[in-house]
């Protein structure tokens, strides 16, 4: 019979080897410096925001002031659409997996299980915003930009996973510069889509080309992506990322 005392002795060593999970406020006193880091650069990524949309809005007035009347008409729709994936995407990906980054350190299981979740989800929904824009597209006998639209719809969601991993990494500077890179890459297409002579399919190509500035991220995100086809079965990631409230959000903007 195991004495009182022995029994103490085994739960303490018990305790000892099995570390328990560090709360938020634990956290948040072991890394104060990511709430200054934050604070520090909210002034720069609301101007970087802000340049965003001055470059964005630039890349438009071009388009329409170079364009033809029917080729401006058609880029017009293929924009509007992109733009609204662009929200979908951007509500469904980069916060969840800016969370599981945040809280987990650099080459856990957990983290790579997040990351490997998130890049999944996002294929599955840029198939189904392919399959959706590029029929919207054929239905507004735009034919020929169906296929880049559909394209499109897929990079814009793959470019999201790794700006969540960036947010939550802490690395504002470097999501900031991406985020920049990406419209500024778009701008440079365009202007080489006017000097060509390419067209609408040539200015909706600039949304596919410029979707490859956000890849450009810390070779450690690389590192923590793997092949975990089996986390999709994971029904509590389903549930902590509220897939079902976020898939109504898209029902609801469409």
């Amino acid at each position: 019979m195991v004495t009182s005392s022995a029994f103490l002795d085994e739960t303490r060593q018990s305790i000892g080897t099995v570390r328990p999970p560090t709360t938020r406020a634990e956290r948040r006193r072991k890394t104060p410096d990511h709430d200054v880091n934050i604070a520090g650069n909210s002034g720069f990524l609301a101007v970087s925001a802000g340049l965003v949309g001055v470059v964005s809005y630039a890349c438009t007035l071009l388009m329409a002031t170079m364009l033809g009347t029917s080729d401006y008409t058609r880029f017009a729709a293929a924009a509007m659409i992109l733009g609204i994936v662009g929200i979908v995407a951007n509500a469904l990906v980069p916060l969840p997996l800016s969370h599981v980054v945040a809280v987990h350190p650099e080459g856990s299981e957990e983290r790579r299980n997040g990351v490997a979740f998130s890049v999944f989800v996002s294929c599955l929904a840029g198939m189904v915003a392919a399959l959706i824009t590029g029929s919207v597209m054929f239905a507004l006998a735009a034919p020929d930009l169906a296929p880049v639209v559909a394209l499109a719809s897929i990079a814009i969601f793959m470019a999201n996973a790794p700006a969540g991993w960036l947010q939550g990494e802490f690395r504002f500077t470097w999501y900031a510069v991406s985020t920049i890179g990406e419209v500024v890459l778009r701008l440079v297409f365009s202007l080489l889509v006017i000097v060509i002579g390419w067209g609408a399919g040539g200015a909706v190509w600039g949304f596919v080309v410029a979707c490859a500035a956000p890849m450009v991220v810390p070779s450690s995100f690389y590192k923590d992506l793997r092949w975990r086809p089996g986390v999709l079965r994971e029904r509590r990631r389903w549930a902590e990322r509220a897939i079902s409230h976020r898939c109504c959000a898209l029902f609801r903007s469409w």
